[in-house]
């Protein structure tokens, strides 16, 4: 089995951290409207990890980036449109795997990672199998975690959903462009190689501009709402039965970041209802009688006259010439008619056990933001952009947004961790030349 373990300290301390570009959303609560109690994740997601910074290490090593490269930027992406993509977690961990000469080679140098600039090598990406059995398995043993990002305790599960129902994700913005909007299909089959649906409706999202850059207030939660489709049906079999696999993401150049969430569909139970419908009754009605007016009938002796009367024939002779007045009745046989009546019946319907949240169709807005007339610093600045290949339009239009206390402490203390982080860079490139 390939399993998906989170880099351990150990492994960190051995290497050199590089200038690695900043990897900027994580889907930390999934939730889905079949039942509110159980919270998922995005694949790769590591709940022991920190998220009180937005530098690469450790805040960013359980990122999704769909793309061959962890590391890129818009001249050199290969976007992956299928599969859930690769986080540092998963690359680096496959790498100690497989190549432990070139790994040990790297630790004992204390060089720069090599790899996340390298196409991503096989058993890299985010292991999807292992990823849902995992959260089946944590799930069935009734587990909690506590998540360091929105401070909950959460009971860990795969999250539930019905036809037409919601999800709701819970994204963890680590820095600029970790921002919305996000758009999400769906597979049906569950293991991302098809999506049977692109472009679900996504009723709230993370803010953000058209490439996903929100100026400031990471690292911060932002919540996104999906809309699933009414024919859902998802088939996807592992340990746990009916999986689909829901991926968003944003439209980062750096990315695009989100990631990938297993869904299991509820299955719907009989139940009985007595309810009061209309139905369509053949009823009988008696059919009216028609009289005809009376008519004037000469008859001649000896003539054989035949009566007809209540259904019943009878033959009269008359002895003489007469004039006989005749009245002629009809009766129509009986009518049946079709009504609409309403009667009261018991049915059976297919019932979906849905527990319906209570924030689940109603807009999320984020709070809003205090009144300010402080740019950042230079230093606050570069703490934000976390050593990114942004174009200068971007950089410029970063340098002149009003930003609040609150976002330059956040900023202060990213910049002191980069201070440290590049300075422990700056001795392993030292220490590598010597060599």
């Amino acid at each position: 089995m390939h399993l998906s373990i989170p880099l351990t300290p150990l492994a960190i301390a051995l290497l050199g951290v590089s200038e690695l570009v900043s990897a900027h959303v994580v889907f930390v609560k999934a939730v889905g409207s079949g039942d509110e109690s159980l919270a998922g994740y995005g694949l790769g997601y590591d709940a022991n990890n920190k998220r009180d910074g937005g530098g690469f290490f450790p805040w960013q090593k359980d990122v999704t980036v769909f793309d061959h490269k962890v590391v890129h930027n818009k001249w050199n992406k290969k976007y992956i449109h299928t599969g859930c993509g690769v986080t540092t977690d998963s690359l680096v961990t496959q790498v100690q795997r497989v190549d432990q000469a070139g790994w040990m080679h790297v630790a004992n140098k204390k060089k720069a990672w090599p790899w996340p600039w390298q196409d991503t090598i096989a058993g890299g990406f985010n292991d999807i199998k292992w990823g849902i059995d995992h959260m089946a398995w944590l799930e069935w043993g009734k587990k909690t975690r506590f998540d360091n990002a929105i401070k909950q305790t959460l009971k860990t599960g795969i999250p539930k959903v019905v036809p037409g129902g919601k999800v709701k994700i819970t994204a963890w913005q680590v820095n600029q462009d970790g921002g919305g909007p996000f758009k999400c299909m769906i597979d049906y089959n569950g293991n991302a190689n098809q999506w049977t649906t692109e472009g679900l409706p996504v009723t709230t999202s993370c803010q953000g501009n058209a490439d996903s850059i929100r100026p400031w207030g990471a690292p911060a939660p932002c919540e996104i709402e999906v809309t699933l489709p009414a024919n859902l049906n998802c088939v996807g079999k592992y340990t746990a039965q009916r999986i689909c696999i829901l991926r968003c993401q944003n439209q980062a150049h750096n990315g695009p970041f989100g990631g990938c969430i297993p869904l299991q569909q509820l299955e719907p139970t009989p139940q009985k209802v007595v309810e009061t419908k209309k139905v369509h009754v053949p009823v009988v009605k008696p059919a009216e009688t028609i009289v005809l007016p009376p008519k004037v009938v000469t008859v001649t002796k000896d003539n054989v006259i035949t009566i007809i009367q209540g259904g019943h024939t009878r033959v009269s002779v008359p002895t003489k010439n007469n004039i006989v007045t005749v009245t002629q009745v009809i009766e129509r046989p009986p009518k049946t008619v079709v009504e609409v009546q309403e009667k009261t019946v018991v049915i059976e319907k297919q019932v979906y056990p849905t527990k319906v949240l209570t924030d689940i169709g109603r807009p999320i807005k984020p709070s809003p933001r205090p009144p300010t007339n402080k740019k950042p610093t230079e230093a606050e600045l570069k703490a934000g952009l976390g050593g990114e290949d942004y174009d200068n339009s971007v950089i410029e239009e970063l340098r002149n947004v009003y930003i609040t206390d609150e976002e330059k402490q956040k900023l202060g203390k990213q910049a002191s961790q980069k201070s440290s982080y590049y300075k422990r860079k700056l001795r392993f490139r030292r220490n590598a030349d010597e060599e």
